[in-house]
This record gives structure tokens, sequence and C-alpha cells, in this order.
């Protein structure tokens, strides 16, 4: 059969997700065209999810679809993750800060100032240039902490970050 006799074109990497696919298939979508990988435990509920949702609407659903669903019914919540402040802990003189923000891409100032005096270095994991579209997008540098102890710290949507500080 030819997929132009049933006004189709042939697509050669095509995984169909419609009302007879399984967890596997959407698992597989959302994982390798988004990097998104499910918890085994998650997949069977999510794949039930976007079977019903094929089902009822009587077609298949794109990848684009899929991710829309998947964050719309598990990531995209505004609560209870909307944080817009710090977090920290102390382990002798080594300090640990970190922080989380919703769908909002979001711009804080850190204050250091309890640190102190003498010479700081920040350890800091954060979001990568992509990360709003590429969940394993990071960056990792080593920068010394300001003399006035105050620093900018930039947030992707949905995105976070961490830091560990030394003297």
């Amino acid at each position: 059969l030819d997929p132009e006799d049933i006004g189709r074109k042939y697509e050669a990497d095509v995984i169909r997700i419609n009302s007879q696919s399984g967890k596997g298939g959407v698992a597989y979508i959302l994982e390798n065209t988004y990097g998104i990988r499910l918890p085994k435990d998650m997949r069977e509920g999510f794949g039930y999810l976007i079977k019903d949702i094929s089902d009822k609407r009587h077609q298949e659903l794109s990848a684009e679809e899929i991710k829309s669903i998947f964050e719309t019914s598990y990531v995209n919540r505004e609560s209870p993750i909307a944080l817009s402040d710090f977090h920290f802990r102390r382990s002798g003189d080594t300090w640990y800060a970190g922080s989380l923000t919703n769908w909002d891409a979001r711009e804080l100032l850190l204050d250091l100032s309890f640190l102190g005096e003498g010479n700081w270095t920040m350890e800091i994991f954060r979001d990568g240039a992509n990360a709003d579209k590429a969940a394993r997008d990071f960056a990792h540098e080593i920068v010394r902490v300001p003399a006035d102890r105050k620093v900018n710290i930039k947030m992707a949507p949905g995105g976070g970050w961490v830091a560990r500080i030394t003297r």
C-alpha cells in the first residue's frame, strides 16, 4: 500500500501514538524527543491518560501534544513549586545554597553578607542556555564571591540553581 493512496506521506522515523499505544511508546517519545525520563511507576498511568485522550479524539497524538499533556498534567503546576527565595545549609565552614522556580523564569539577588570576612569561592551548578527546552542542559562554574557579597542568579523556566560555598 502506498501511503499517498490514503492521503498520507511515508515518514521513516515515526512512532504513532494512538489509542492502541502502550506505556512504552509514550515513554519513548518523551525521553528521546525531549529528554524527559518517566519513572517506571509513572509510565502506566500516563500511558492510560494518553490512550484515553487519543480514544476520545479519535486520532493519533503528536510528540508535541504528548509533551503538552505531560506538562499540563504533571509539570506546569503553580503549586507546590513556586519558590522565589533561597535555602541554605551549613556544614563547618562550607555553605550549601539552592533555589527552584516554577515555569516562570526568575532572576534573584542572593545576599551572602552572612559569610563574613575572607575570600569565598562558589562552585555553582545552574541552568544552561537551553535549560527551558532540554532539562539536561546545565552549566558548572567556579567563581569568587564578590566583595559586596551580592550574587545575581538567573533561573530558566522550570529551573533551579545550587552552589557550594567555601573559603
